[in-house]
């Protein structure tokens, strides 16, 4: 019965590690706003991965433009603030419209 339960854990384990490093971290959709220009959406994935994985993906998407930020979708801290790395963020590569 022992080792029936060590090979399950075990199984357990490595079906978990292979969850969290394998696969792509990140989903990019491109989508268009309702002022007709078109932004993309980062959504971060991974079990071990945080937010820092959408930052990097969205400098990689805007290359050498500058990434507008248009919204944020995670967790808040415990002030009700929003933590620095989102899950996900919808951004616009070049400067703001609005400016």
């Amino acid at each position: 019965m022992k080792s029936i339960f060590i090979s399950v854990a075990i199984a357990l384990s490595v079906a978990l590690a292979g969850c969290a490093s394998s696969g792509p971290r990140h989903n990019t959709d491109v989508i268009t706003l309702a002022d007709g220009e078109l932004a993309y959406r980062v959504q971060c994935q991974g079990l071990l991965e945080d937010g820092a994985v959408c930052q990097e993906h969205a400098k990689q998407i805007c290359a050498d433009r500058p990434i507008t930020l248009i919204s944020t979708l995670g967790h808040v801290d415990k002030t009700y603030q929003p933590e620095q790395r989102a899950r996900e963020i919808t951004i616009r590569c070049g400067a703001s419209s609005a400016s």
